[in-house]
């Protein structure tokens, strides 16, 4: 006779520890949205450099407010920096807990913000609006690295 015993005690941990890391990245606790807001943080800051959307570059300014910025000493400036408030409106902690997940937010966009950023950002419904600039977007390498380190937390006993 054979007898062969399976000591599953190893298993059994792991399957524990993956579930309790699931109800955290559920549950949206800090320490993992703290770890998703560093790479979204910096993909949205990376199209800022890039002056560039899912859809390419950015539209370039008009002639008229290209020379007009060039006659005010500013005609070197990024797309979307003049001042720099819409980029740096945009903060790895705005973000709120949403029923389908995590959404961030660039307080240049709400209502205490700056009536060009939202314009910017879903573009203008009407002539004389800004164009599209869509800056607040997530890459596909942004989407890779948050799988990434979503299926790193999952498997962690930090």
């Amino acid at each position: 006779m054979l007898q062969a015993l399976f000591d599953d005690k190893q298993v059994r941990d792991f399957i524990k520890l993956v579930s309790k890391n699931i109800d955290e990245i559920k549950g949206r606790v800090p320490k993992y949205v703290g770890l998703l807001s560093a790479l979204v943080f910096k993909d949205v800051m990376d199209h800022f450099q890039k002056e560039a959307g899912p859809e390419g570059s950015w539209k370039d300014w008009s002639d008229i407010y290209a020379a007009h910025m060039v006659k005010i000493g500013r005609g070197g400036n990024k797309l979307l920096q003049y001042y720099g408030r819409t980029r740096n409106s945009f903060m790895p902690t705005n973000y709120r807990k949403h029923s389908q997940g995590i959404m961030w937010f660039n307080n240049a966009q709400t209502s205490k913000g700056f009536p060009y950023a939202q314009a910017h950002n879903e573009g203008g419904r009407t002539s004389g609006r800004p164009p599209q600039r869509e800056f607040m977007w997530l890459s596909d390498k942004a989407m890779d690295d948050i799988s990434e380190q979503t299926l790193a937390f999952l498997v962690s006993d930090k």
